[in-house]
């Protein structure tokens, strides 16, 4: 007997100047209106990582394939925002902090974690759930500035610079506008190794996040 799946629909909200955004997702946000206020920026942070924690603990499993078009804003914009796609999520047995093999080069190029990129031609890693605290990462980066930490369009070099952990300096005028606070976060959620990574549950602890995103 086939499955099927009730869902909710998400039509896209409307902008403050009455325009309406073409498609429900993060994604057209930013490309409509670019870096976000820090309220909002701290909104789509706070209720991520709630949603990916919920994931990996009570679920035992991994998003794998975070980024902004999979985050979508409904008529509540940023006061409610649904994590969606998990066609590339795995879920795993046992503790859900504790290291499993899983498939590398899954999820989106620009977006992955370091630690599932492949060196060559391996196609089995191991990694836990912090990969989708990096994609956060990214996303974060994204929603501040207004453009991406790497580049999108070119996935050699890409890749290299994730492995690498060199995402573009947080220097441009767009930054100058930015609380620290947030710079912070953003920092400790793109770090190389993993072990030293922040988790989902120390960023949703942080005071000054959990003010903004009252």
């Amino acid at each position: 007997m086939p499955l099927s799946l009730v869902m909710e629909l998400v039509e896209p909200g409307t902008m403050p100047d009455g325009s309406q955004l073409d498609n429900p997702d993060l994604m057209a946000m930013l490309m409509y209106a670019g870096a976000l206020p820090m309220k909002d920026c701290a909104k789509v942070l706070y209720q991520t990582c709630l949603a990916i924690d919920f994931l990996n603990t009570n679920c035992h499993a991994m998003h794998r394939d975070l980024k902004p078009d999979n985050i979508l804003l409904g008529p509540e914009m940023f006061e409610r925002i649904r994590v969606t796609d998990y066609g590339q999520g795995r879920v795993f047995t046992g503790a859900a902090d504790a290291k499993h093999g899983g498939t590398l080069d899954v999820g989106t190029d620009g977006y992955n974690a370091p630690e599932t990129i492949s060196t060559g031609r391996e196609s089995v890693g191991v990694y836990d759930n912090k990969i989708d605290v990096w994609s956060i990462g990214v996303i974060s980066y994204m929603c501040a500035s207004g453009t991406p930490p790497f580049p999108l369009n070119n996935p050699a070099k890409t890749r290299k610079l994730i492995k690498e952990g060199a995402y573009k300096p947080m220097t441009s005028a767009a930054w100058k506008k930015v609380d620290p606070e947030f710079i912070r976060l953003i920092k400790a959620m793109l770090v190389v190794a993993p072990e030293m990574r922040i988790s989902c549950k120390e960023i949703i602890a942080d005071p000054w996040l959990k003010k903004m995103a009252a």
